[in-house]
């Protein structure tokens, strides 16, 4: 959803009331979700966990859509699948979501291939308060959230463990363990299986 995405601000661009419309709902939304994400007491984990379990027997750990908030306060509600190979021979590894970490100084926005911390898209962008008007192209950015298998080089992101790989079996399916799914408040199904 474009509420979830932040308007990048960059110098020289020309700035309509969109611009200030979208900071308002994303910063809405923002507040609303995190009062609702951390009310149950914890201060982060994942809310929403889905995954499609048919690619573990192809060697690989699917997630199809995720939400919750990231130790460093971030949130994040990610709608497009991640998918992360699970290497021949593993066994007892932890799956991440990772993400960026924000580092003063440094550019956070860019693209997807480039772990940037925010990936940036191009929106239309209506003004809500002027139904006559054309829309606007905006860029906005949304968390680059991906997943992570344990040993991988963890340095500049913040991590939530999601699961557990117990081993990589010969014929390359994947079994988790079932009990390992400490962060994560609330899985749905919905059209996938669920981590059960």
């Amino acid at each position: 959803m474009k509420h979830q995405r932040k308007v990048v601000w960059k110098e020289g661009m020309f700035v309509a009331p969109q611009h200030f419309q979208q900071t308002e709902r994303y910063i809405t939304q923002y507040i609303q979700k995190y009062v609702d994400l951390t009310s149950s007491g914890k201060s982060f984990g994942v809310s929403v966990l889905e995954n499609e379990s048919n690619y573990l027997k192809l060697g690989k750990f699917s997630v199809v859509r995720c939400s919750g908030v990231f130790q460093d306060g971030t949130l994040f509600d990610c709608s497009r699948e991640l998918i992360i190979e699970i290497p021949e021979n593993t066994m007892n590894k932890t799956v991440f979501l990772a993400l960026p970490l924000s580092i003063e100084g440094e550019n956070e926005y860019g693209e997807r291939e480039l772990l940037k911390r925010y990936v940036v898209a191009e929106h239309n962008l209506f003004d809500s308060s002027d139904a006559e008007q054309s829309g606007i192209k905006a860029s906005l950015a949304e968390p680059n959230v991906r997943l992570l298998l344990e040993g991988e080089d963890t340095n500049g992101l913040v991590l939530i463990p999601i699961a557990r790989v117990l081993e990589r079996r010969d014929d390359g399916e994947v079994v988790l363990d079932k009990g390992s799914f400490l962060h994560v408040y609330n899985m749905e199904p919905l059209h996938c299986s669920r981590i059960d």
